[in-house]
């Protein structure tokens, strides 16, 4: 019942307490219904997102501000790359969940102070990596096994 309190239960950390607060429908589902949603005609995406979002943008309607390039996942960034302004993309799944974005315009703008800070941070390694790892993938880049 909603509000017990589960345990001690062992786990790999240690003995957990758990409070049951909530039953959720299987992902699948709650994923089917957020696309059934998103698709009916005036569908509200910020509503949406508020009511269905686990996510912190979730009180801001899933408004995650100016995206600029490399500074999202690649399949988001490829994915918005070819969406046209009010297209919803998604689901995608990513490695911490199922997202969908909604595309609201589209400017050239100047970075913000937090973005130029995080691009600063990983903007060579979001071009680098895809690079690697289709280099080792088509056998142009190896390491010796005897390599530290």
């Amino acid at each position: 019942e909603v509000g017990d309190i589960i345990g001690p239960v062992p786990t790999e950390f240690g003995a957990s307490v758990l409070l049951y607060v909530d039953r959720r429908s299987p992902l699948a589902e709650r994923v089917a219904s957020v696309q059934a949603r998103l698709a009916e005609p005036d569908a509200d995406f910020a509503a949406i997102a508020k009511a269905e979002s686990d996510g912190e943008e979730a009180a801001r309607g899933g408004d995650l501000g100016w995206i600029a390039p490399f500074e999202a996942d690649p399949a988001v960034e490829d994915a918005l790359r070819t969406a046209s302004v009010g297209q919803v993309i998604g689901p995608l799944t990513l490695d911490d969940g199922v997202h969908f974005y909604r595309v609201e315009g589209r400017e050239t703008r100047s970075l913000g102070p937090e973005q130029r800070e995080s691009l600063v941070e990983t903007a060579f390694d979001a071009w680098y990596q895809p690079k690697r790892e289709a280099a080792f993938a088509q056998g142009l880049v190896t390491i010796a096994d005897d390599a530290p």
